[in-house]
């Protein structure tokens, strides 16, 4: 009997039970013995993963209900295991093979039991114009830039003189994102970044000259307890508020 399932799953598997071409029923005197191998040559020793009566298996019938958990198959990939079930005599100890066949692992594309990326359920804001409520202009502004997130997620001003960009004020929380666009930039201004956590490199290319009459956006995301800078883009020849 060919069994399926996806790795990492619990799941249980109803087997039928037979021997010698008739329905088994094990009852009270039988012990059963799930085994899963990559190959039968494999000894038991290096069996994937085994379940025995009362642990994993429960007899119903003359069907065995065998139940995997995530730990017996959570590492494995697409691949086809090969498995059988004995059953064991209590008093006499007489082993027969009443199932056997394949077991197909299909790789799953979520690896974990929580999501691990931020989760929308509206759709964000625009970079570029229509962005809502949440887009906030600051007007000129020159040397010290804190935004403030009670302002925001989406901030903009006009640069008219060499600026640091420092980390918005106020509280966040793991996964957010902020985007601070400077637009129009009145001259050819230096930009730099404090208390922000830049990417390895970056800051041996710091201070950044500006292009005059040019526009820039800076995309932040917070990790880790600090906000991270995850880029800087432009010059845009367009204005972007």
């Amino acid at each position: 009997m060919k069994l399926t399932q996806y790795s990492g799953d619990s799941v249980t598997h109803t087997i039928p039970l037979k021997w010698q071409g008739a329905a088994f029923t094990p009852g009270t005197d039988w012990g059963l013995v799930f085994t899963a191998k990559r190959s039968a040559r494999d000894a038991d020793a290096a069996a994937v993963f085994q379940k025995a009566s009362g642990a994993g298996i429960t007899a119903s019938g003359s069907n065995a209900l065998v139940s995997t958990v995530a730990v017996d198959t959570v590492a494995l990939g697409t691949m086809t295991l090969v498995w059988d079930i004995q059953a064991v005599h209590a008093t006499l100890g007489t082993v027969r093979t009443v199932a056997y066949g394949p077991l197909e692992i299909k790789r799953d594309i979520t690896r974990e039991v929580t999501t691990s990326t931020t989760v929308h359920t509206t759709e964000p804001p625009l970079p570029f114009g229509g962005g809502g409520d949440t887009r906030h202009d600051l007007g000129g502004l020159g040397e010290d830039i804190t935004p403030a997130l009670a302002d925001g997620n989406y901030q903009f001003c006009v640069l008219n003189g060499n600026g640091t960009l420092f980390a918005p004020t106020g509280s966040a929380t793991e996964g957010d994102s902020f985007t601070f666009a400077m637009q129009w930039v009145s001259g050819a201004y230096t930009l730099n970044f404090s208390g922000i956590q830049l990417p390895v490199g970056v800051a041996a290319l710091l201070p950044v000259t500006l292009e005059i009459w040019r526009s820039y956006r800076i995309n932040l995301h917070f990790s880790g307890g600090q906000w991270c800078l995850e880029s800087l883009s432009g010059p845009f020849i367009e204005s972007i508020d």
